[in-house]
């Protein structure tokens, strides 16, 4: 038989577990924002710096996807021989694959919140139900069928929960 301490410490525990997850995954999705910051400042340096070899001129540009393919108006300013060379570099397969990388690794960048927004709510709802139920244990222990349904209900939401947290740490790790 289960004791009415025993929900206290089940609903304790889903309260405990479940905010050191939420502090755990806050802190690896600002290490992969992180990550993905540096990955996409790198990208770029080496974009301005393959310009800055290939034809001998500085860019001011303000968004670096400005820059991707030739256009007329951002270089307005600069000789024609320069013009032609800038527009030769823009179609070289090397400046395409960068490009195309730093486009993933932006796109990385600006669903990351999105992907991780379900579990995190996941857990946020079941540390909801922990704080309500916690105080309320003792009135759950009188109705045995309502302990061991609410059991039952909190164990496979926690288990959902953790296969999400799980495919999306896979998938971020594996990008």
């Amino acid at each position: 038989m289960i004791s009415s301490s025993t929900s206290l410490y089940f609903y304790s525990a889903f309260l405990q577990g479940n905010a050191a997850l939420i502090g755990l995954i806050a802190i690896f999705i600002v290490y992969k924002k992180q990550y993905l910051d540096s990955s996409f400042d790198r990208l770029e340096k080496i974009i301005i710096n393959y310009i800055h070899k290939a034809i001998g001129i500085t860019l001011n540009y303000g968004n670096i996807f400005e820059i991707e393919t030739y256009n007329i108006n951002i270089y307005k300013d600069i000789n024609n021989e320069n013009k032609i060379k800038i527009e030769a570099t823009t179609k070289e397969q090397a400046w395409i694959k960068r490009f195309s990388e730093l486009k993933n690794i932006d796109n990385q960048r600006k669903t990351l919140w999105k992907t991780a927004s379900l579990p995190i709510k996941l857990i946020f709802i079941i540390l909801g139900a922990s704080v309500i139920s916690l105080p309320l244990s003792d009135f759950i222990h009188l109705n045995i069928y309502l302990e061991i349904i609410l059991f039952i209900i909190f164990t496979i939401s926690e288990i959902c929960t953790l296969k999400l947290l799980f495919v999306f740490i896979k998938n971020q790790l594996s990008k």
